[in-house]
């Protein structure tokens, strides 16, 4: 469909790579349109995990997080509409920020340059490069509906400021539903280091947690789909069968449905703006499992998933995701939840993990020749 696409400007970010000075060497696959946390496309076959090649890596943007983990660039860029950058950068091990809503322009960007829940972000190989990439490309941007106005924040400053006093929330709400053993295993050793380090844990309580899943799945197919719809048109050969039935299935566009999950939506915002009253950031895992295989059946795992990433856009604060450890050979991940325009905070907490233990730190796979 855009083979012979090629835009008369950059969108937003590519401009402001270029600015910085990057050299762009090339694109990343995703899942088509972002419509899927496996990578497994269609039409050109799966990405595949650079820890094991029967694993997938994440998505949508699995293409990014597998190029930071296999070295095949310091950043790599990617966009997240309900965990497409966390959980492809826990599943291949690397380090990814999923910003602040407006914190970086989505201008340009096809599908979702004016989405409410979806936005770009870097995923590199360490805390300090994924905040020095932030910072570079963070701004204000008038052709952005949801751009943040005010200056740019130093991303890069704080990051060495450590943990000592700050409010830690935890809540059995952020593990639902169940992680497997190894995961609740390595959050609570994450938990741990943070105290050994002078963080302070704090329970907090998410009561409507229960409602994300269905919350981001219904702002997603109304808000998200408008775009795959104009295309689809006459033109159903030019997607995969998988995508024309969501578009066929699309619900209608009721008011009162979009009114019911607006707000969900409110509901979900009460409950984090409540729970950081008594907490600086949250801890959470980015995933409840490790990477599936290629062959995972999507729906059996998106709903495990998806819980644990998605009120991060629903409600538009940032979170980073950075590695926890391994399990059976494949990375853990953990992440590092904010109050929106607190990106700063986020990152500096994921540096001080980072610094504190080799868990928490980039590692290279056994690549082939």
């Amino acid at each position: 469909m855009f083979r012979d696409h090629v835009p008369a400007v950059d969108a937003a970010i590519p401009a402001r790579l270029r600015t910085a000075g990057a050299i762009i060497v090339g694109k990343t696959a995703t899942h088509e349109f972002g419509k899927g946390i496996t990578t497994n496309n269609y039409f050109f076959g799966p990405t595949r995990n650079p820890w094991n090649l029967d694993h997938i890596p994440g998505g949508s943007s699995g293409g990014a997080a597998a190029a930071a983990a296999a070295l095949c660039g310091p950043l790599q860029i990617a966009t997240d509409g309900g965990g497409s950058i966390r959980i492809p950068a826990a599943f291949c091990g690397v380090v990814g920020l999923k910003p602040t809503l407006g914190l970086l322009s989505n201008r340009g960007h096809t599908g979702g340059g004016n989405s409410s829940f979806s936005v770009p972000g870097p995923i590199t190989r360490s805390v300090r490069d994924t905040a020095i990439a932030a910072e570079a490309l963070a701004g204000f941007d008038a052709g952005y509906i949801y751009s943040r106005n005010g200056l740019v924040p130093n991303l890069v400053a704080g990051l060495e400021a450590g943990v000592r006093d700050l409010r830690i929330g935890t809540s059995p709400d952020l593990v639902w539903p169940a992680p497997d053993p190894a995961i609740a295993t390595a959050y609570e050793a994450t938990l741990s280091r943070l105290e050994n380090l002078g963080a302070r844990l704090v329970e907090i309580r998410l009561p409507h947690h229960e409602i994300v899943l269905r919350a981001i799945m219904g702002v997603f197919s109304l808000e998200g789909d408008t775009l795959i719809e104009a295309l689809l048109g006459d033109r159903p050969r030019l997607f995969s069968p998988q995508l024309t039935r969501m578009a066929e299935q699309k619900p209608v566009a009721d008011p009162a449905l979009w009114v019911h999950l607006q707000q969900d939506r409110q509901r979900v915002r009460q409950d984090y703006a409540v729970a950081f009253e008594t907490a600086d950031v949250l801890v959470q895992p980015v995933a409840p499992l490790v990477a599936p295989r290629i062959d995972v059946d999507e729906a059996s795992y998106i709903g495990r998933c998806v819980p644990y990433t998605a009120a991060a856009n629903l409600v538009g604060f940032p979170s980073v995701a950075l590695p926890a450890g391994m399990a059976d050979g494949l990375p853990m991940g953990i992440q590092i939840i904010a109050p929106p325009g607190a990106d700063g905070l986020a990152l500096r907490v994921a540096r001080a993990l980072e610094q504190a233990a080799s868990e928490h730190r980039v590692q290279t796979p056994p690549l082939g020749d």
